[in-house]
């Protein structure tokens, strides 16, 4: 009980060290989800941008939503990663790892986008603060921590690792959740948690969008993080 105890409390402290290693830009991506939500209430060129916004992925369908999942967990990082001199195009299996990591956050997407409908639906539309705060409650202790971030997790995980013996059984061993995901659940709440208020104060049509420019804003952060030093863990919502 005493190691399975320590097991715990060394995961939260690599997602506590993930936080101190990214507070700033993460505040920045936080005050800017803010300033949009912000904009939308207070100024008629934001709130037609975002309509616009709304707009093209509704227009998209269903191939918007996981299109925009790809981008904003694979492509842009991969932009960045090139920007910074950290691409490893020339590396072999680099194309196949960039297109299995957006096919995760592709999922990711479309789960968050079904979660955002059965919210709207359950709130019938309501946007007060206490709905708000109810969603995000929801969203942070329920949808991410149980389903999103342990499937991403555990999808990026097995790629990473499909080579080895055994990877299945690990995988759904009880200390997988632990090493691999509760890390990348502590993370998720520091950042999420202040985007999630911002983007569930919005209507249902812009919620998605603004919250995929804010994974993709995040995604961009974690590229200079590894550049530091710091190995992140999955960070989605």
């Amino acid at each position: 009980m005493i190691g399975r105890d320590r097991h715990w409390s060394r995961a939260i402290g690599q997602g506590w060290e993930s936080v101190r290693a990214t507070w700033l830009p993460m505040v920045v991506v936080q005050a800017g989800a803010a300033a949009v939500t912000a904009g939308y209430f207070c100024s008629a060129q934001v709130r037609s941008a975002l309509v616009t916004l709304g707009e093209f992925r509704e227009a998209g369908g269903l191939a918007a939503v996981f299109a925009m999942g790809f981008l904003a967990g694979s492509v842009v990082p991969e932009i960045a990663k090139a920007l910074t001199g950290q691409s490893r195009f020339r590396e072999p299996g680099w194309a196949g790892s960039v297109c299995f990591t957006g096919l995760v956050y592709a999922v990711v997407g479309g789960l968050v986008f079904g979660l955002y409908l059965i919210l709207d639906a359950a709130f019938q539309g309501n946007r007060s603060p206490g709905a708000t705060v109810a969603k995000v409650a929801i969203d942070m202790l329920v949808f991410s921590p149980f389903l999103s971030i342990p499937l991403a997790t555990a999808m990026l995980y097995w790629w990473r690792h499909r080579a080895e013996p055994g990877l299945t059984k690990r995988i759904l061993s009880p200390g997988f959740y632990a090493g691999q995901v509760l890390p990348g659940v502590v993370l998720c709440w520091a950042f999420w948690t202040p985007v999630l208020t911002a983007v569930y104060s919005l209507p249902l049509p812009l919620q998605f969008p603004v919250a995929m420019l804010c994974e993709a804003a995040w995604s961009i952060v974690f590229v200079f993080n590894v550049q530091a030093g710091q190995e992140p863990p999955v960070i989605a919502e």
